[in-house]
Formats: structure tokens, sequence, C-alpha cells
């Protein structure tokens, strides 16, 4: 009986969303938010990683990027079908997909994936995000030929990041300062570089570091898929540990 009652309240959390203008509207909001998705393949218990890239109601499909681990991308290309899972504001969504093509750019795959004709809508008792520590990667700013700092990356995200640094800083480095040229080196030799946009100086703290922010500009997409991976990866391992 209590199994039943269980299944009964589950069903009744879950809404199941049919209105394509609906569906549409949920999924802009996943693609603005750029919310990672989890994506299980038939026969497999992997989850791998991904995002929307695109909604294209005319053509009736969402393009969704290469499949993280790189392995999910043959599982897909034969089964043709996947299940995607992600978190929105405190909304669980869910729903299934069918491979119709797929696009390469710069040898990075992207997947025409049918539009879903059912969503699955459900609202989270609690919602929490859950932070992420990075190992200690170094960021080197360049404000012109005479001025180069170097720090370590803080966070990351395909906007932006913050970077530590723990030696005195020139006046120049303010919010609002254009930056010349930000370099950070990612594993697997994924070089990001892009100018950078100051946008936040904190104050020194007790340990003499100070916390640097902003935002890249002009960074290209092939630069922001690489970062959007690694912070997929940093993700998909607290969750495992978790």
């Amino acid at each position: 009986m209590a199994e039943n009652d269980k299944s009964s309240n589950y069903d009744a959390q879950t809404e199941k969303i049919t209105n394509p203008a609906r569906i549409s509207a949920i999924l802009k909001n996943i693609l603005e938010a750029r919310t990672l998705l989890s994506v299980t393949l038939p026969d497999s218990a992997i989850q791998y990683n991904s995002v929307i890239l695109e909604i294209n109601r005319d053509h009736s499909y969402i393009l969704l990027d290469e499949l993280n681990p790189k392995a999910g991308h043959e599982r897909l290309l034969k089964s043709g079908k996947l299940a995607v899972f992600t978190h929105l504001n405190g909304v669980d969504v869910g729903f299934k997909g069918i491979l119709q093509k797929v696009q390469t750019e710069d040898a990075i795959a992207a997947y025409e994936i049918q539009f879903p004709t059912i969503l699955y809508y459900r609202q989270l008792r609690a919602h929490f995000r859950i932070p992420i520590g990075i190992t200690e990667i170094p960021v080197k700013l360049r404000l012109d030929d005479d001025i180069k700092l170097q720090g370590l990356l803080h966070d990351i995200s395909s906007g932006g990041l913050s970077i530590r640094f723990t030696s005195q800083l020139p006046a120049e480095l303010k919010r609002g300062s254009l930056i010349e040229s930000c370099t950070v080196n990612l594993p697997d030799a994924n070089k990001i570089e892009s100018k950078f946009e100051v946008r936040f100086r904190g104050k020194e703290d007790e340990k003499g570091r100070i916390l640097i922010g902003g935002k890249f500009v002009s960074l290209d997409k092939v630069q922001q898929r690489m970062i959007e991976r690694y912070v997929a990866a940093l993700d998909r391992e607290i969750r495992r540990k978790s």
C-alpha cells in the first residue's frame, strides 16, 4: 500500500507537457541558462553530458552539443535514441529524443534531435547547488607589453571567470578595465585566450589574496564549448563523489 501511495504521489507531482509552444518555452529557458544536460543511452549505465545549442521549431529539431565523454558519440550513432534529464530553477525536466542528423564543425559533433512531443516536468521539494572546487590552474593577464600578471583560477563559466592573486596588483586593474589578453590553460591541452573585462575587484584578505572577477569579451564558440565541457566534467565528478 505504501508503494502505491508513493507512486501516486510521484505521478501527481510530475506533469506531462504536450503543448509544443510550452515545450519550446521550457527548452528555451534551458538553452538561455546554458544548463547542463545529463544524457543516457539504451543499454548503457553511463551518464553523458551535453548542452542545448539551438531550438529550431521550423524544422522540428533541437541541436545538442557533442556528448562527453566522447565514447557516447559512437553509442548514440548506433542506437539513434537518448533520454535527457536536467534541473532548472528547482524543477526536474526530462524528455526522450530521436537522432535525426549529425552536424560537424571544427571536428566537434552536434546532434539534431527530433523536437520532443512530451516533456516531463516535476517540481522539486528542495533545490541546491553543489560548490565545485577547482585544482590550481594558472591564469595570465596581459594589460600591455610591460604589465603581465599571473594568478590562479578561482571559478569559471562560459561567460567569464574569477582569479586569485597573491601579489600586489596595479591600479590599472580595476572595475571596467578591458584587459588585452586573458589566458587559461585548462587540462587536456585546452587553451582559452580572450579579451577580458574586469567587473569586480575584491579587497585583500588576511592572507594577502585578492579576487578579480570579470567576463570574456569576444570568446569564440569553440573555446566556449571547451569551457562548458570542462565545467561539465567537474560537475560530473562532484555528482559521482556525492
